[in-house]
């Protein structure tokens, strides 16, 4: 994308190619292509989404939360900071709700990437707090999520392998519901992903492999 082309733009454009390019990601994972052309994706979307954050719009948590994932798998720490820097109203979107835990999951993320594990330490029984007041129905998925960032954060190998290996197999059923199942979300596990990256760099390894999670992208 040429710098005319981004100077003549408006932001529903980037907008819309943010989640375009992550879409068109993982169906090129899906399809076998090569993993240049994967990784070329996920960098169209940073770019997107840098020039939409220069908008100052609110932007929806999800596309936030996956923009965390892209700036990891892509091993950018500047705009891993970008993001970290971000008031928690830029990523508050008024017609779209979620509950707290989300919140701080992504806080969490950010925390983890600039390294700083106190952080998630003291906001653990928050977290933890957040997590029981969810729905049944979500409740198990956010404490597993809440689980592998406190494995990062401790540094317990143990423990991260235990959280991958447990959510595979839901994060595969999830998908198989009729109403999402073509979904390209549930090609590539993005959250997975950023997370496996946050392990690497705390120097833990990553030993589970799934279809969802193709560590070579790292």
């Amino acid at each position: 994308m040429t710098p005319e082309l981004i100077a003549s733009r408006t932001e529903i454009f980037f907008r819309l190619n943010t989640r375009t390019a992550v879409d068109c990601a993982s169906f090129a994972y899906a399809f076998e292509h090569p993993l240049n052309e994967i990784m070329d994706y996920l960098r169209e979307s940073r770019l997107c989404f840098n020039r939409l954050l220069d908008f100052g719009t609110p932007i929806p948590l999800n596309e936030y939360s996956a923009q965390q994932s892209v700036a990891l798998i892509l091993n950018d720490k500047n705009y891993s900071e970008r993001l970290g820097s971000l008031p928690r109203e830029r990523y508050t979107h008024p017609d779209v709700g979620f509950d707290e835990i989300f919140f701080v999951l992504a806080e969490f993320v950010s925390l983890l990437s600039r390294g700083d594990v106190q952080a998630v330490e003291k906001r653990r029984p928050y977290a933890q707090d957040c997590v029981a007041k969810t729905s049944r129905s979500i409740r198990d998925g956010m404490n597993g999520f809440l689980n592998l960032q406190l494995a990062v954060a401790t540094r317990n190998q143990s423990a991260l392998d235990a959280g991958l290996r447990a959510r595979q197999t839901p994060f595969a059923k999830a998908f198989r519901n009729l109403t999402i199942r073509n979904f390209p979300t549930g090609l590539l596990d993005l959250w997975g992903l950023g997370l496996a990256r946050l392990a690497l760099n705390s120097g833990l390894e990553v030993r589970e492999r799934s279809v969802y999670l193709p560590l070579e992208l790292l």
